[in-house]
């Protein structure tokens, strides 16, 4: 291990002290940061003059600094006196005598997954508790400064001594981001968050019980409409989006069309009615209830101001070019949003758009979100109440007005999948604008309730239990944990997502980047926990990382 003194060593002290005072955000890079870099790499290359023969190497040592440094270091833990396999041993604690090494397994695979192509040499880690024929040990030399893992925080998975079973495959590195799954666990009492066709709250079988249920629908209808700090049409670049069946009437024909005779609007906005919604877009009870971004209806909209000014005031002429028009311009959606960021807007790119009279412009979702239910059996009753009138006289008896409703308590379990290539493709490229999506979504699921009765049942609430998951291999619902219904009490269901994951990473072995944010004190496999800033930060770093097809 170079001292100190040494360039290497002192430059890697550097470094690591950079990063224990740098903010969450730029470490969280850091530690994802594949062969582009990373803003605080560049500064590091910047400030100690690496050469550019050495830019790989030093951008590897400082990946392996950021995996090693704890988020809430608030000052350099790396003792460059010391071998990283005693570190990785004892924690950063010289004097304790563990029965495990401190430092968890998948911060390990982390940082293994930040080593080097191979022919690098063997790991010099003499006194790891793993011995030198385990398939664990063979990693690259480490050229700079060890870090101090605070054993008190952290989980130990591997046995001091323990051969590697050559039958059985080690815990694979992590590995780069296509799929962040999102699950939650979020309690309410006394409400009607979501109601089917009888006013009563939807249900769900599962597992041989009845379980309340809130539709993807409607959880994502809350998320996309939300009048809040994160809500998505607060971010920069954001086009606007309308889900209707009056878009050309009440969007397209506008303040602009007043004065203008009613039979020459009423011939141009029949034609660009059948160019939106097909054949039978005259008649409104007909039509699909539509999702237009907002360049759509700028095209729209400048097509039917075209038409008005040809016309000149003539409703037989209008009608001439309207129908010149569709014919010469075959209009459809597709044509519409022809080289737009956004063309259904940022919630088509989100959450994917269906047009049954015009396939071409469909959009595959890029969120996919699941129905929401309790993760124990229904809790309901019926409602009895009453409207009383404070004019009543003294004779008049009784109440105004009876009615019942049905109210419902719950703990809910959810989950959501995002499909980050295809959100950045559905964003036009903008890792940016992603990884602001991904950002505000996370506080979206985190802190928006469903509902309706909002001033009879104040039907707000917020997550008690967030896990978030970044991985490469087909996402997968924890839902299964609650087939066998749980008691209604979010430690007791926060145990037995644990345990089904747990048992899931034992059998499969996916390796998944994971953060947690939970009200109850209950470690999770391979999951560093943090506020909902943090998760939420982790999430909108996501887009940088991910590898997108040639």
């Amino acid at each position: 291990m170079p001292e100190p003194s040494e360039p290497v060593g002192a430059r890697a002290c550097a470094i690591a002290a950079a990063l224990a005072v740098a903010d969450s955000g730029d470490r969280a890079a850091a530690r994802r940061m594949g062969p582009e870099g990373s803003a605080f790499f560049w500064r590091m290359v910047a400030r100690h003059g690496i050469a550019r023969s050495e830019e790989e190497k030093w951008r590897r040592i400082t990946r392996m600094l950021a995996l090693l440094t704890p988020a809430s270091a608030t000052k350099t833990v790396h003792q460059p006196g010391r071998k990283l396999g005693a570190v990785l041993a004892d924690g950063g604690a010289e004097t304790a005598r563990l029965d495990k090494p401190a430092l968890s397994e998948p911060r390990l695979a982390r940082l293994l997954a930040a080593r080097g192509p191979p022919g690098w040499k063997r790991w010099n880690a003499p006194s790891a508790p793993w011995r030198a024929n385990s398939r664990i040990s063979t990693r690259p030399a480490w050229p700079g400064p060890c870090c101090a893992r605070t054993a008190a925080t952290s989980r130990a998975t591997i046995t001091p001594g323990l051969t590697a079973d050559p039958n059985k495959s080690p815990r694979m590195p992590m590995p780069d981001p296509r799929f962040l799954q999102i699950h939650f666990l979020a309690p309410y009492t006394a409400a009607l968050l979501n109601r089917d066709d009888a006013g009563l709250a939807k249900r769900l079988p599962y597992g041989g019980h009845l379980r309340t249920r809130v539709s993807s629908q409607c959880l994502k209808r809350h998320w996309r409409l939300a009048d809040d700090p994160h809500a998505l049409d607060r971010i920069d670049g954001a086009d606007a989006a309308f889900r209707s069946r009056e878009i050309v009437e009440r969007k397209v024909f506008g303040d602009w069309s007043e004065g203008v005779a009613d039979d020459t609007i009423a011939a141009i906005r029949e034609v660009l009615l059948k160019a939106v919604y097909g054949d039978k877009g005259a008649d409104k009870k007909s039509r699909q209830t539509l999702l237009l971004g907002e360049v759509e209806v700028a095209y729209l909209t400048q097509a039917a101001q075209d038409m008005v000014a040809q016309s000149n005031g003539d409703p037989k002429q209008a009608k001439d070019v309207a129908a010149e028009w569709f014919k010469t311009h075959k209009a459809n959606l597709k044509a519409m949003g022809e080289g737009a960021k956004l063309p259904g807007g940022l919630v088509g790119a989100l959450f994917g758009r269906m047009v049954t009279s015009d396939p071409r412009a469909n959009i595959d979702a890029a969120v996919h979100v699941a129905h929401a239910f309790t993760v124990h059996a229904e809790e309901a009753e019926s409602d009895y109440f009453i409207a009383a009138d404070d004019l009543a006289r003294e004779e008049d008896t009784g109440a105004d007005t009876i009615q019942e409703t049905e109210l419902t308590s719950g703990l809910f379990y959810g989950y959501v999948v995002v499909d980050l290539p295809a959100l950045i493709d559905n964003l036009g490229g903008d890792r940016r604008l992603a990884g602001e999506v991904l950002h505000n979504l996370v506080y979206l699921v985190a802190e928006v309730s469903p509902g309706a009765k909002l001033g009879s049942t104040a039907p707000y609430s917020r997550a008690s239990f967030l896990l978030l998951e970044a991985g490469d291999r087909q996402p997968r619902s924890l839902a299964e944990a609650f087939r066998a219904p749980v008691a209604p009490d979010t430690a007791q269901a926060v145990a037995a997502l644990a345990d089904h994951l747990a048992a899931l990473d034992g059998a499969y072995a996916t390796a998944e980047d994971r953060r947690v944010m939970t009200l109850v004190n209950r470690d999770l496999s391979g999951a560093a926990r943090g506020t909902l800033a943090e998760l939420a930060q982790f999430a909108g770093g996501l887009p940088t990382a991910v590898p997108m097809p040639a």
